[in-house]
């Protein structure tokens, strides 16, 4: 049921349009620094190469 109606408001446009009203607001309010930009890090995976480990099964890294 939750997926459902998840997937309906994704489809049809709601989740677009309440995300751009919401925008829309805090600029209007100045609670909105548009020059400020993050990324959640928990969302960000990275492979065992970018830290220099190398991929998997190879011995010229280890």
């Amino acid at each position: 049921m939750v997926y459902a109606r998840f997937r309906q408001w994704r489809d049809d446009g709601t989740f677009d349009t309440g995300l751009t009203r919401l925008q829309l607001k805090l600029r209007e309010d100045g609670l909105m620094d548009l020059d400020t930009w993050m990324i959640d890090s928990t969302a960000v995976r990275a492979t065992r190469a970018t830290s220099g480990g190398g991929k998997k099964g190879n011995q010229a890294n280890r």
